[in-house]
């Protein structure tokens, strides 16, 4: 159903991601009871195709991205890791009852990733590649990720650890 939403709205100069979105949701109300054994292919599928999108990433997007590294795009990119993604953590966290820790450790090791470099490739498809605009946007973006990859690799296991022994 998704699949056959993304296709449509593709043709119909509709925006596909949110239709098979739409999609999704359809099928799920339409097939409650059978939706756990469904879901369990396209969720297969969808761990296979997020595999290719991060190959395709890696080998498309990293190295120039590495090759136009400069300062501004480097700060970003920190930026983009603490305070850009960390204050609105916190704020969206008041009134929650959460203690500074957990807020904290959302705020670190919250939502990155793939949803980057699927708004890397609209806006590419969208806007072109040859803007030198859009090439700091994607290789900013890319950057913003490899960053993400190196400093949560790095710190998943203390931090968990950590976060782990003061819930006890």
């Amino acid at each position: 159903m998704a699949l056959v939403c993304f296709l449509v709205a593709s043709e119909a100069g509709g925006n596909p991601f949110v239709a098979a979105f739409i999609g999704g949701l359809a099928f799920g109300a339409a097939a409650r009871t059978d939706a756990a054994e469904s879901a369990e292919l396209t969720e297969m599928l969808g761990s296979l195709l997020s595999l290719v999108l991060w190959f395709i990433f890696g080998a498309g997007f990293v190295l120039p991205a590495l090759q136009d590294l400069d300062a501004r795009v480097a700060l970003f990119a920190v930026l983009s890791l603490t305070i850009v993604r960390m204050v609105p953590v916190a704020v969206s966290f008041i009134g929650a009852g959460q203690d500074r820790a957990t807020t904290a450790f959302v705020g670190w090791f919250g939502p990155r990733g793939l949803a980057s470099v699927v708004f890397a490739l609209l806006t590419i498809e969208e806007l072109g590649g040859a803007d030198p605009r859009v090439l700091t946007a994607v290789h900013t973006i890319a950057i913003t990720i490899l960053f993400s990859v190196v400093a949560h690799g790095i710190t998943a296991r203390p931090l968990i650890s950590r976060y782990v022994r003061g819930r006890r």
